[in-house]
């Protein structure tokens, strides 16, 4: 037996540059792991057979856990476990949180069946969902087409955000299909320029495309921007959202701001204070 956790990831930026015959956007982004995360508990079985039960009792439908390992074992061969989740990054929120526990699983079944991740094929991985790719390796990373195309790590110092979310939620689905903004919006080569020269205004290129279409499907990401904004943080959403994140230059800055945001929050909103790690997924001691 042995226990993981999966970092959840933000999106730094998110640009859409095309859109294929089949219907898939091609998207730009950078992304960075932050130290919020899902745990993953594997002990193995020597059949086929996969249990998934989750600490908060929940049970998903088409739960996409038992998808990943399911397709390990029909593609590789892999013997089964049994697998507990123990949730903590919140859903709904861009925050990667399916996907952490699609590539965690991915992971400890390869660890358990001594199988290098390396030897999988992406096309394999990407079929469970289009961030699990990335959330294998996690850290700082531009990532494109259709979440194929890793950089290298890109390296980076440790940033500082507030993080709001909400229980609405955005259908991921939907905000895509509602999407008609254009293409090639940022400047993602920039961003990443001041990210390693530890240049503070590459908060200036943190950006999102889905945020235009995501807005409209709830209201509370606006009004979170505005909050984080109002204290003078520079704002952004993660993913296709609701999860909105408030920039600041140190930690320093969000002590100042902890209790006015309580306040200003007023419970209807659950605060996070996260940063980047290089990490996405790691084995617990």
């Amino acid at each position: 037996m042995f226990k993981i956790k999966v970092n959840a990831k933000i999106n730094l930026s998110l640009d859409i540059t095309g859109k294929r015959a089949d219907g898939y956007h091609l998207l730009d982004m950078v992304m960075t792991s932050i130290n919020l995360y899902d745990v993953i508990t594997f002990s193995k079985r020597e059949d086929k057979k996969v249990t998934v039960k989750y600490t908060s009792g929940i049970n998903y439908k088409n739960d996409v856990a038992i998808k990943s390992a399911n397709m390990l074992i029909e593609k590789y061969g892999f013997t089964g476990a049994d697998i507990v989740i123990e949730k903590n990054i919140p859903e709904k929120s861009g925050l990667g949180g399916s996907s952490a526990d699609s590539s965690g699983v991915i992971f400890g079944l390869c660890k358990l069946n001594n199988f290098p991740i390396e030897k999988l094929k992406v096309e394999d991985i990407l079929s469970i969902g289009s961030d699990v790719y990335y959330m294998l390796y996690g850290g700082a990373r531009r990532v494109q087409g259709t979440g194929e195309i890793l950089s290298k790590p890109i390296k980076m110092d440790r940033l500082n955000f507030v993080l709001l979310t909400d229980n609405l939620g955005v259908d991921t689905a939907l905000s895509y299909k509602t999407y008609n903004y254009g293409f090639n919006r940022f400047e993602n080569d920039k961003l990443i320029e001041k990210l390693e020269k530890g240049d503070n205004t590459a908060s200036n290129y943190f950006c999102n495309a889905l945020y235009d279409s995501s807005r409209l499907l709830n209201e509370n990401i606006d009004k979170k921007m505005h909050i984080l904004e109002d204290l003078g943080a520079k704002a952004f959403m993660t993913g296709s959202g609701s999860g909105v994140l408030g920039y600041f230059d140190s930690e320093n800055s969000i002590n100042l701001v902890k209790k006015v945001l309580q306040t200003k929050c007023n419970k209807k909103y659950d605060i996070f204070y996260v940063n980047n790690t290089n990490n996405g997924i790691e084995i617990f001691e």
